[in-house]
């Protein structure tokens, strides 16, 4: 499959590339390396040469791993770029700073309403267990839906609690509730 994918200029996906066997990823190190090549020594020599394959130029090789299974030696490692996607529960320990990059990106660059919108995304995760537990979608979706909001006139402060209450509240209610709450009267 490799060789195929390197001779076509395919992008191959190793998941769970941390299982692989550490002579299996070492065989990869040559390959990874600007102008490498994938020797294909089980094939023997062949008119006193050892086979090799050169990529196409659109070859790509995407390793995917969970860290929690184990690691893939620092030589694999720096022969690619490192992309970490957050965990369901990683959201809630954002850095201010990070936290502040991801609201500005939803086009919500108030300081008082970002610092807000933190504070409350750390208190409904605090309060809230299990499956329904809000992450860092719903936060970048409130963020949004905050900054929309503003972009139609609403005031900042009440498009945050327009925002929070369709983005947290909203989803943890029933639809009987949010009927006797809007004090519309439903009859079937």
């Amino acid at each position: 499959m490799l060789v195929k994918a390197l001779r076509a200029g395919d992008w191959l996906l190793v998941d769970n590339v941390n299982f692989c066997p550490a002579s299996v990823l070492d065989r990869l190190n040559a390959l990874l390396e600007p102008g490498g090549v994938l020797e294909l020594s089980e094939r023997g020599v062949i008119d006193g040469l050892v086979p090799t394959v050169r990529p196409h130029p659109h070859f790509r090789l995407l390793l995917a791993m969970d860290p929690r299974h184990g690691e893939i030696s620092r030589a694999m490692r720096n022969r690619g770029v490192e992309i970490y996607m957050l965990g369901p529960e990683e959201g809630g320990g954002l850095s201010e700073l990070d936290l502040a990059a991801l609201l500005a990106r939803c086009h919500l660059t108030e300081p008082r309403l970002q610092a807000t919108l933190g504070r409350l995304h750390a208190a409904v995760r605090m309060e809230t267990a299990g499956a329904s537990r809000p992450g860092l979608l719903d936060l970048l979706r409130c963020a949004d839906l905050v900054s929309q909001l503003a972009a139609r006139g609403v005031d900042p402060e009440e498009a945050l609690l327009q925002a929070a209450m369709d983005t947290y509240v909203r989803p943890q209610m029933s639809s009987a509730e949010i009927y006797r709450k809007s004090g519309t009267e439903v009859r079937l």
